[in-house]
Parts: C-alpha cells; sequence; structure tokens
C-alpha cells in the first residue's frame, strides 16, 4: 500500500489539483476520515492549529477543545 501513497506524492508534485479533488472527494463521501487526515497534519506539525481549524471549517476554540477531549479519552483507556 506504500507504492500507492508513493504514487499519489508524485501525482501531487506535478499536479497538486489533481489531489485538491481527491481531498474534497474524501471529505464528502469520508468525513471522519478527511477529519483524520487534517488532525494527523495537525498532530505531526505539518499544518498549524488554525490552518486545521479553517479546513475542518471549525474555530480554533472548538477543535482545541476536541482535541483536548480525546487525548483526555485516551489517556485513560
Amino acid at each position: 500500500m506504500i507504492w500507492v501513497l508513493d504514487e499519489l506524492r508524485k501525482i501531487g508534485e506535478i499536479q497538486p489539483e489533481v489531489i485538491n479533488k481527491l481531498l474534497s472527494e474524501i471529505r464528502r463521501s469520508s468525513p471522519e476520515v478527511y477529519k483524520s487526515i487534517v488532525v494527523g497534519a495537525y498532530v505531526d506539525g505539518r499544518i498549524s492549529l488554525s490552518k486545521a481549524a479553517e479546513l475542518l471549517e471549525v474555530s480554533r476554540i472548538e477543535l482545541q477543545r476536541e482535541l483536548g477531549k480525546r487525548s483526555t479519552h485516551q489517556g485513560t483507556i
């Protein structure tokens, strides 16, 4: 499966609009997957909290609260 990601990365370098269309489709058809992508990018330091909130169409404060809830729940499991 890694090879698919590598190929998508190559396509993104040449035709970023193709990747943007794919992300839009993921957002529409699988919002939880899209959210995981965005939150993962934030957690990995690839995008800022503000950018993550913008992409998810929530306020920074809403996103901070949700991330705080997730980390609290993960800590108790």
